[in-house]
């Protein structure tokens, strides 16, 4: 085997079956710690060259993508197990996970990491608002989107963020308009006997989010006592 190596062409041999062969090194695998390497095959030592020379041009403009059969899914998958778990609330990483499983997976999950274009993208969102979807949902769909993409393009398996070539919907912000005292009263005495009273009222008379009140346990009270605010605004 005659190995041969020409002036930026990295490392250039011909095989025993009479093909070349080109090796390029473009960093280090993290999981590893070993030498990635790209390998170039052709028929003609000049065939190689060339293909090197392109991939070493791509690498020192930044428009280097690493050989990969990724789909948009399988790339999700990966970031929200191995970037986002370890870094995020759980409840944080709960929210990520509804999302991608409910509304990016379906659209995008079957589409390769490197062909996706805004388009697909523009067209999920697009679709999302005519099914109902609020402004902010959809916006919080794009930054996860928007995130795995970022950490695939640090990763080199795409060229480029293009959740950033899209428009997301904006929306105007709502007024709220809290329920006046009488509103209360009749709000609690109608809904008296259901099972979620007990919910709404701590809601009212609390402020709390609907994951804090879910996290609530019961505990029995004293037999006919009955707590004093409660009274207070039954009997206001």
């Amino acid at each position: 085997m005659v190995k041969r190596r020409g002036n930026l062409e990295g490392n250039i041999l011909r095989r025993k079956d009479g093909r070349w062969m080109a090796q390029l090194g473009v960093g280090w695998d993290p999981a590893t710690g070993k030498r990635t390497r790209l390998t170039f095959y052709g028929r003609t030592r000049q065939e190689v060259v060339k293909k090197l020379a392109r991939a070493q041009s791509d690498v020192s403009r930044g428009t280097f993508v690493a050989p990969h059969k990724l789909t948009v899914g399988e790339w999700l998958t990966t970031w929200l197990r191995d970037y986002k778990r370890p870094s995020v609330r759980p409840v944080t990483y709960d929210s990520y996970a509804m999302l991608i499983r409910v509304h990016l997976a379906p659209a995008l999950s079957a589409i390769a990491l490197k062909d996706l274009r805004p388009d697909h993208i523009q067209r999920l969102y697009n679709a999302k608002r005519a099914a109902g979807l609020s402004a902010r949902t959809v916006r919080y769909i794009h930054n996860v989107l928007h995130g795995a993409l970022r950490q695939a393009m640090k990763n080199q398996l795409v060229v480029r963020n293009v959740s950033e070539a899209t428009t997301p919907p904006t929306g105007k912000p709502r007024t709220m308009r809290p329920l006046s005292l009488a509103e209360v009263k009749h709000f609690l005495s109608t809904i008296r006997e259901d099972r979620l009273f007990a919910a709404m009222y701590l809601a009212l008379g609390t402020g709390l989010r609907r994951g804090e009140l879910l996290g609530l346990r019961w505990k029995v009270a004293p037999r006919g006592r009955l707590p004093r605010s409660r009274a207070c605004l039954l009997s206001a």
